[in-house]
């Protein structure tokens, strides 16, 4: 099988290539140039295609990355939504564009080197969690397509990552103790840096601080600065804690309380991709609302393409622009876009 790797120079994609060369499979290396703060893994990856002796090649898809991904992430701050831009990234961009340029070159399939597994299950292709809990990224894949997963490959799935790096210190593979990336790849300061050097400045406008019943605390100088479960840099002191509960993009207004106003019992998400048939009744399952999240058990009921989940236990800090992802055991049954809070 002809095999295209991504690379994008850390110890991950790289034992993600050497255990699919071991296997017997003809590989070769692609890596995405996204924006101008990841010329270090170009070369990093360039390096360990080199020990590897495989081909590689770079896609430079700077344009379509910052229309696709940055700018509607900019934009979502504004509005007052948390962006998870990562998840859009791997529908759009490593699993839509970079997939297209693996098929133009050749290749039957490509590998990743995130932490998932996919199989198929009564005829369709099904995306599980990793084997390692604390690496598992199916929470971010939940928006690929029966193609998308038809054609992709998780050779890390099954592993824990400790032995992972053992495996690549034993091949001799240099980066086998690089640190692994936690952070969004285009923010090398600050979020608000990023969505202020964008943004025209028209957009960023200045609005009130209020309390649950609408009486006027303070101002602020943009929606961006906040995110639902904030805690500090609201700049209102009171008796207890006081956290952003809600934020109205079309008032402008950032709503701050006591942390039991962030509970809510239920939530809904739109834009959904399904793994499963969606079923006709209500179906109990585990939703997660942000990556961190262990997840809550809860009822769901489909809508056409949203969904809705009523939890059993009220769920904190739910937030629009994150991503809602329905599992049943270790399954994804299928993810959508949070935009309205119970």
């Amino acid at each position: 099988m002809n095999i295209a790797v991504a690379m994008s120079g850390g110890v991950d994609s790289t034992v993600a290539a050497l255990r699919l060369q071991r296997a017997g499979h003809s590989i070769f290396g692609l890596t995405l140039k996204l924006h101008d703060e990841n010329d270090h893994a170009e070369r990093d990856a360039r390096r360990a295609a080199d020990l590897l002796n495989i081909p590689h090649h770079v896609v430079d898809l700077r344009a379509a990355f910052h229309d696709e991904i940055i700018r509607p992430f900019v934009q979502a701050y504004l509005e007052g939504r948390t962006p998870n831009p990562c998840a859009h990234c791997n529908r759009k961009i490593k699993f839509g564009r970079l997939l297209d340029e693996a098929r133009r070159l050749g290749a039957d399939k490509l590998a990743t080197g995130h932490y998932a597994r996919v199989e198929q299950i009564d005829g369709r292709w099904a995306l599980r969690k990793a084997a390692d809990p604390s690496k598992d990224q199916s929470y971010f894949l939940c928006g690929l397509t029966q193609d998308q997963l038809a054609a992709s490959l998780f050779p890390l799935g099954g592993s824990l990552k400790a032995t992972l790096r053992e495996e690549a210190k034993a091949a001799g593979l240099v980066n086998w103790d690089k640190a692994d990336s936690e952070d969004i790849c285009f923010i090398s300061t600050s979020y608000t840096d990023v969505i202020e050097a964008i943004a025209p400045p028209e957009a960023i406008q200045p609005g009130e601080i209020v309390d649950e019943a609408g009486r006027v605390l303070a101002r602020h100088e943009g929606l961006h600065r906040f995110t639902i479960g904030q805690r500090k840099g609201h700049g209102v002191a009171g008796p207890q804690r006081l956290y952003v509960l809600a934020l109205d993009g079309a008032q402008r207004r950032v709503v701050i309380g006591p942390r039991a106003g962030l509970s809510r019992p239920s939530v809904s998400a739109s834009d959904c991709n399904w793994m499963i048939t969606p079923p006709q009744d209500a179906l109990r399952v585990t939703a997660r609302i942000r990556y961190r999240h262990e997840g809550a058990l809860g009822v769901a009921r489909w809508r056409g393409e949203a969904v809705e989940v009523i939890f059993d236990t009220p769920q904190e800090a739910v937030t629009p622009g994150q991503l809602l992802v329905l599992y049943d055991g270790d399954r994804v049954l299928g993810g959508g876009w949070i935009d309205a809070l119970g």
